[in-house]
């Protein structure tokens, strides 16, 4: 998807998927499942015979598994009487024939509805939706589509589904689904920085799915870029990475976001001064970059900082580059550096060699005061580290961070 400002918008859908594969090894005959927007309500399959669901024995949805126990057994004798025709025209044995069909309300009560059919991954069909016919623009699909729009009675009760029967059980599916397809999980969101001038605006974690991720531009909306669009996680979250490219011009650099987990947008600011210019880079032999990468997960009034500093950069070049990324002095002593920002600062252990980084990383939930709510203390000289009354031990030349906070929430 192109377009900086990657907006996904959407109301409540139910979709169908089924799937008829006789005599294909490792399949069951006739398998279906039915999915709730993201939410898998059913799963059935003939081998079993049972309609699997998450919602107990629930009286009120007797009728349903009843209903879509009919329409299988009804579905199974025109998918037969079809693989017999394509056997006879087209020569189809045993054709691999996929449903997908349903509809979608919107929150204006307005509905629209889908049927599409595939055979063997090879012929693709649609029906229209206002009558029963089906339509197809390749040519190698007229023969499959003649057999589908000779099928009169299968035709027209598919439209009567959608039309009338669909969006009722929708609504029954959503009664009883409500706490999970109305979930709010708050979104993570990370500006990444890459070498060749691209700045990279992720944000992962969030539910539902509707969002809308936008780069700002010295105050306006950026006009170029792109966007990988909505991407599954696989704890039922989704993701989604924006980009804009940097400009020698322009200096304000901002992410927003805005999704129905937040009261308010969330802005993540890029800093151009922080960022190690390729020119300081290269006039230290050996130098590997500093990446700073801010994680900000804000949810409602609890706001917590995820900071990543993997700064891999030789102990002789750290003095050199400080006023780059801006650390303090006394490196050679006590190996403390500090990020400069208002609201929080930043504070490690930098000892490291030329072959590891290990980031232990560590959040803190601050209040509405912003007081610091978890610590982290270090002792460098016999390479242990204390976490919350932990000791650990510490890789020899590795850097250590923490955060604290000095002011109060974003």
């Amino acid at each position: 998807m192109v377009g900086l400002k990657a907006q996904y918008t959407g109301n409540h859908s139910l979709i169908i998927h089924v799937t008829f594969a006789p005599g294909h090894d490792y399949l069951p005959t006739y398998s279906s499942y039915g999915m709730l927007d993201d939410y898998r309500v059913f799963t059935y399959d003939s081998i079993t015979d049972v309609f699997s669901h998450p919602f107990g024995q629930k009286e009120a949805l007797s009728t349903v598994w009843r209903d879509l126990r009919d329409c299988t057994n009804f579905k199974t004798g025109y998918f037969n009487l079809f693989s017999r025709y394509a056997n006879l025209t087209v020569g189809l044995k045993g054709p691999l024939i996929q449903l997908m069909y349903g509809c979608q309300l919107n929150h204006n009560e307005t509905s629209s509805g889908l049927y599409h059919i595939s055979v063997n991954g090879e012929y693709s069909l649609s029906m229209d939706m206002d009558s029963p016919i089906w339509h197809s623009y390749l040519p190698q699909d007229l023969d499959i589509k003649n057999i589908l729009n000779g099928f009169d009675l299968w035709n027209h009760n598919n439209l009567i589904y959608i039309h009338r029967d669909c969006v009722p059980r929708l609504k029954t599916f959503y009664i009883h689904s409500r706490e999970i397809v109305e979930k709010k999980v708050c979104p993570e969101a990370v500006i990444k920085h890459q070498y060749d001038g691209v700045l990279i605006c992720v944000v992962t974690g969030f539910y539902p799915k509707d969002i809308t991720v936008e780069w700002i531009v010295d105050g306006k909306p950026a006009s170029d870029g792109t966007s990988t669009g909505l991407l599954p996680n696989h704890d039922q979250t989704y993701q989604v990475q924006v980009t804009t490219m940097l400009s020698k011009t322009t200096r304000n650099y901002s992410c927003q976001i805005e999704h129905s987990s937040l009261k308010k947008p969330l802005v993540l600011t890029w800093d151009v001064s922080s960022s190690l210019t390729e020119e300081t880079s290269s006039r230290h032999i050996g130098l590997i970059a500093a990446l700073f990468v801010v994680f900000v997960k804000q949810c409602d009034d609890v706001h917590q900082i995820f900071i990543k500093v993997c700064s891999c950069i030789y102990l002789f070049a750290m003095k050199e580059v400080s006023s780059a990324i801006t650390m303090q002095t006394a490196f050679a002593n006590d190996h403390v550096f500090r990020m400069r920002n208002e609201k929080y600062a930043v504070h490690g252990v930098c000892v490291m060699d030329r072959q590891q980084c290990v980031l232990i990383e560590r959040s803190l939930c601050l209040s509405d005061r912003g007081d610091l709510r978890r610590g982290v203390g270090y002792q460098k000289r016999n390479k242990q580290l204390k976490l919350k009354n932990e000791t650990r031990p510490v890789p020899t030349g590795i850097m250590i961070w923490f955060l604290t906070s000095k002011g109060s929430n974003p």
